[in-house]
């Protein structure tokens, strides 16, 4: 039986120089990602490059004795480059309008990787993931019309080329297999195949794909997401004044040198009040991993003439700034987009002895017993027992282990507030709109589904909440969304 080695180390490395195999990054399709001339170069340069390494050696070293596409590898190199040069795009931008630079530093990092690790380990990981999609949709939909399979068009809709190559590939190693139903040709996976996501599955999750996924996804909903303020005011009534409050009890020390973490787009900064608080005589630096939003926030400071802010793309787990450079570091609704226990080592760096951290965040609850919310989300929770997992996954941590993080970190003379937070289920487009494509709560859940049952999902989500919403009353549509405010000190 063919089966891949354990890539996980080789995974990693890849995703660290920046690589990516397809354009998940953005949670969408992107069908004009490239234009004429983007295309055409990366075109030529993946069948040039593709030509020269594509070796009998390297052939072998991939896919042993098992037949397989000449245009696998040229394929292959331009996936990941024209998909790697879409993600530079985004991160540098916040925007997938890919340019000649891009295109050609994508190139770059592709040949960069190469010469470190072999064509056949850049062959190996291509495999590797794109398999995963294509088994993972074949185990959810039991099987798939041969044409949306090899158009990709229920699982990888950002392809510009025939899958009939990874069929015929996926047959031949035993993965698939070709059946008759009413006439009509469908692929199914087998027990090989399963067996063969299984392994696909741990090697993605241990090297860290799969977590680095959701979080890409998590700053591209933020990118995309223009009217934050606007829905977060209506669907949280009490979220101005919650602001306040929690900046009144953090009491932020004027003149001093702060740090905003989960900056989005100043809505904590400016309408918040904390740079007035910081002062024209302090120092406020404002972080936020997704590009757009820090685009629309310096738009803000421009026009405020706040030249004591400064606003950096930066991801609270890798900080730009040298060692205790803050006598406060704050953020609302950041920490349970990040790998805390990595985020809290970054934070307990930058703050100087003494200093302030606090951060204001929703925390795990169940709302599975609120008669409204389960009519109208029970399709995430039936995505969930269809894995036979009680509950959907979720990015909330218990308040408890969220204090626990903290002590674990170093942090001292912890101080917690624990609280509901009206939340207003009003409208079925911008509930949907908040939460799935602002927020991102249940992207966790949504990101285990293949491309057409999750946009399937989002749709019908929004069918039900017409219904719900004409069924329930609004004031039975309210949920007390649980939320804590956390500050603790730098020994």
């Amino acid at each position: 039986m063919f089966m891949l080695p354990d890539l996980s180390t080789q995974m990693s490395a890849f995703l660290k120089i920046g690589l990516v195999v397809n354009p998940w990054l953005a949670g969408v399709s992107v069908p004009g990602r490239l234009d004429a001339e983007n295309f055409e170069f990366l075109d030529s340069e993946s069948r040039s490059f593709a030509a020269f390494a594509w070796t009998d050696e390297v052939r072998i070293a991939v896919y042993q004795d098992v037949p397989s596409p000449d245009r696998i590898a040229r394929t292959a190199v331009y996936e990941i480059t024209s998909s790697t040069a879409v993600s530079l795009a985004h991160q540098t931008f916040g925007q997938t309008i890919v340019t000649l630079d891009f295109a050609r530093k994508a190139l770059e990092l592709m040949e960069q990787f190469v010469k470190e690790y072999g064509f056949a380990i850049l062959i190996q990981l291509y495999t590797l993931v794109t398999s995963y999609e294509n088994q993972h949709a074949l185990e959810y939909y039991g099987d798939i019309p041969e044409r949306q399979f090899v158009t990709g068009e229920w699982h990888r809709p950002w392809v510009n080329y025939s899958l009939s190559d990874e069929l015929l590939f996926g047959t031949i190693v035993g993965n698939y297999e070709v059946v008759m139903k009413e006439d009509k040709r469908y692929v199914r996976i087998t027990d090989t195949g399963r067996e063969m996501l299984r392994s696909t599955e741990k090697i993605l999750k241990n090297s860290g794909y799969l977590s680095l996924r959701i979080r890409q996804i998590h700053i591209s909903r933020f990118n995309l997401y223009f009217d934050y303020d606007k829905l977060a005011n209506e669907i949280w009534p009490d979220f101005i004044a919650l602001r306040r409050e929690f900046l009144k009890w953090v009491d932020v020390v004027p003149r001093s040198t702060v740090l905003e973490l989960g900056c989005a787009d100043g809505v904590f900064t400016f309408d918040g009040g904390l740079a007035n608080r910081v002062g024209p005589k302090g120092q406020l630096f404002a972080v936020d991993p997704a590009p757009g939003m820090i685009v629309r926030a310096e738009t803000k400071r421009q026009r405020l003439g706040a030249n004591w802010v400064s606003f950096i793309k930066a991801a609270a787990e890798s900080l730009p700034f040298a060692d205790r450079s803050f006598d406060t570091v704050i953020g609302i609704g950041f920490l349970h987009f990040t790998d805390i226990p990595v985020a809290l080592k970054e934070i307990f760096r930058v703050t100087r002895v003494g200093g302030t951290v606090a951060s204001l965040h929703p925390t795990y609850f169940n709302p599975w017993n609120v008669p409204f919310f389960y009519e109208w989300f029970k399709p995430v929770l039936q995505s969930a027992r269809k894995r036979s997992e009680e509950v959907p996954r979720s990015y909330l941590e218990h308040a408890d282990d969220v204090v626990e993080s903290f002590r674990s970190a170093g942090f001292v003379d912890i101080k917690r507030i624990d609280y509901g937070f009206a939340t207003r289920f009003f409208d079925p487009d911008s509930v949907i709109e908040n939460f799935i494509f602002g927020v991102g709560w249940f992207q966790e859940e949504l990101a285990t589904l293949p491309w057409k049952a999750r946009q399937d999902l989002i749709a019908e989500l929004k069918e039900r909440g017409y219904r719900v919403c004409k069924k329930y009353s609004l004031e039975e549509r309210l949920l007390q969304f649980p939320n804590q405010m956390l500050q603790a000190k730098r020994p």
